[in-house]
């Protein structure tokens, strides 16, 4: 029976999708494009398989059913060739433009299954191995996948500085396996395999590119600083409010309370956070975790239960320092918030509560010493040069 591949190929994707999700998620727009990406090969996997039984066993059931799942099938295709192309896109254009490109792209591919489905299709089966669907509907499924093909290549070599170099060689990967699969059916037609290529070629994706784990912290299971990085510009992209947290130790914490090591330390206080507030925690490569809630009170109230209800030692409380920023707009950019953490925490700018509280005055001593930064190093580069002119 011509499934077995297909059945292959399902199974392997459900299981991408359950291992996805079943892991932590920031849950930004690519993970949830590529999710996408990952159902719509699921759907035509299951209509392959379908369509394949269908035919043949079409003595038991109605023509007109068997023509028609026959036609979603094939015009399945279509759409998988569309959320390539949608994917690879990701990486050339902003959020906000690529929302707008989805929105046309989607009724352009409307159209194209809308031909699909109202042109004629037929249906060959020799009692044997020799299964195939044929006609004017078909004809347009291979049309418009050398189209998408066409356009992910043309987009790839136009926009390659753009898009990373993983993506770039998963997306060339892609492409082959589909644009082979399509030239070998095309002339076998008996030979199924477009749609398991097409799971091949999501697997490498995600193995390339998707895979959660990549942002997760290996040893405490929370987020990781690669992560941090990646939600903020995203965050500052979007223009979306949040406020960051962050809380910092020093070795002596290990000698003044219960806590032997690191581990135990962030296990504790990551159990504690789970309790107090729905935020994303991220490990940074010292001894220090990064909050960022979407409310400047949820983060400010989280930083005080932490420092006066998690470390109730005086001696724990000594080497803890947490700061807090609600307006990380007052910055330049996203970069900033790392940069004027590390400033606070060299300046020691405390209140009463314990909590270090980074405001419109911080930030503005920050961006001065800054400037005067940037100053000493033209006069200093200004100086070297000199002293070679001379």
């Amino acid at each position: 029976m011509n499934i077995v591949t297909q059945i292959c190929g399902f199974m392997l994707l459900m299981l991408l999708y359950v291992f996805i999700r079943s892991q932590k998620s920031l849950g930004l727009y690519e993970d949830r494009i590529f999710l996408y990406v990952l159902c719509t090969t699921m759907v035509s996997l299951v209509l392959d398989i379908m369509s394949v039984l269908l035919i043949i066993y079409s003595d038991y059931f109605p023509e007109a059913i068997v023509i028609a799942v026959a036609k979603l099938y094939v015009s399945m295709l279509t759409w998988d060739g569309w959320m390539a192309f949608v994917y690879m896109m990701l990486d050339v254009v902003p959020e906000r433009v690529h929302r707008r490109f989805v929105g046309r792209m989607a009724t352009f591919n409307l159209c194209i299954t809308a031909v699909t489905l109202l042109l004629p299709i037929e249906t060959h089966y020799d009692g044997n191995l020799e299964l195939y669907t044929d006609g004017p509907s078909t004809i347009v499924v291979y049309a418009s996948a050398a189209l998408y093909s066409a356009l992910i290549i043309i987009s790839v070599i136009i926009e390659r500085k753009k898009i990373n170099p993983r993506k770039l060689l998963g997306m060339v990967v892609w492409v082959a396996f589909l644009v082979g699969a399509a030239v070998i059916q095309f002339f076998f037609k008996e030979l199924l395999i477009i749609t398991f290529a097409m799971a091949l070629g999501v697997l490498i994706i995600f193995v390339l590119m998707e895979n959660p784990e990549r942002n997760i912290d290996r040893n405490l299971g929370c987020f990781n600083s690669y992560a941090k990085s990646v939600y903020y510009n995203k965050l500052w992209d979007k223009k979306t409010p949040f406020s960051v947290l962050k809380v910092s130790f020093s070795s002596g914490i290990f000698t003044a309370g219960v806590y032997e090591n690191e581990f135990a330390l962030f296990r504790t206080l990551l159990e504690f956070i789970d309790r107090e507030a729905s935020v994303y925690v991220f490990k940074e490569n010292d001894l220090s975790l990064v909050i960022v809630a979407d409310d400047s009170k949820k983060a400010e109230n989280l930083g005080n239960s932490i420092i006066t209800g998690f470390f109730k030692n005086p001696e724990e409380r000594a080497n803890v320092s947490a700061m807090f920023i609600g307006s990380p707009y007052l910055l330049e950019s996203a970069a900033d918030i790392d940069r004027i953490f590390a400033f606070a925490d060299e300046e020691e700018f405390n209140d009463s509560r314990g909590l270090n509280i980074i405001d419109e005055s911080t930030v503005r001593m920050y961006k001065v010493r800054a400037l005067m930064l940037a100053g000493t190093e033209i006069s200093a580069e200004l100086g070297y040069e000199a002293k070679y002119l001379k």
